[in-house]
């Protein structure tokens, strides 16, 4: 997202580009003998291998591709960190005070500039127009015509692991896409940022306490 260190042009094209596009059940293989140490209830929620898995290599020490839907439970996090430190564990997530000051300045900041903060991510997320309230000098969108879209942009307070930290973004409340076309979506956008090139590795999760429920998002975590 842009920077609120200076004021953001009311026009769209002044923003920086995207990268765009229009429950799990079984442990990967390599983390199989790990899945003794997890609550009854958790392993079945760990992924799936992915059909790109590089468990085909010669060498039995290769890291499965995921490319795929993770649990957000801590207790699987820490699990899968093990094997691929791009993925937070429980540590990672947990923000430090001066984070949580940090977001709440952030916030605050947004909301005297914004009209909502729907208009922002309308606004910053989604490209989209906006004009100055006479009333209160805020701004809004034009329109939140967004329901087809979905964005792909760096978190703005990435967690601390080994790789990067997305979103993609929907433009709508509630979730319409299923995992398959959530999957689809993240790997046309990390190939299209890395400009065609496809060796890169990803998990996604939903976030069960969203900070910004005003559109459907999910946390992406890949390494390249």
């Amino acid at each position: 997202m842009s920077s609120f260190n200076h004021e953001i042009s009311l026009s769209s094209s002044s923003l920086p580009s995207s990268s765009s596009s229009s429950s799990s059940s079984v442990l990967p293989s390599s983390l199989s003998s790990s899945s003794s140490s997890l609550p009854p209830s958790s392993s079945s929620s760990l992924p799936p291998s992915s059909s790109s898995s590089s468990s085909s290599s010669s060498s039995s020490s290769s890291i499965e591709t995921l490319n795929c839907q993770i649990s957000s439970s801590l207790d699987i996090l820490d699990v899968l960190n093990q094997i691929y430190p791009f993925i937070p564990n429980s540590n990672c997530i947990r923000p430090s005070e001066a984070v949580r000051e940090l977001k709440k300045s952030r916030f605050q900041d947004i909301l005297d500039k914004y009209d909502s903060f729907e208009d922002y991510i309308l606004h910053t997320i989604f490209n989209k127009n906006v004009y100055v309230l006479k009333s209160t000098f805020k701004r809004k969108a034009i329109d939140n015509n967004v329901i087809n879209l979905n964005k792909f942009y760096p978190n703005e307070f990435p967690y601390n692991v080994v790789g990067n930290h997305w979103v993609m973004w929907y433009g709508t409340k509630e979730q319409t896409k299923t995992e398959s076309e959530i999957n689809n979506d993240i790997y046309n956008a990390i190939t299209t940022h890395l400009k065609g090139n496809t060796n890169f590795n990803f998990a996604w999760y939903i976030n069960p306490k969203m900070t910004v429920p005003e559109y459907f998002h999910v946390q992406v975590f890949w390494i390249s």
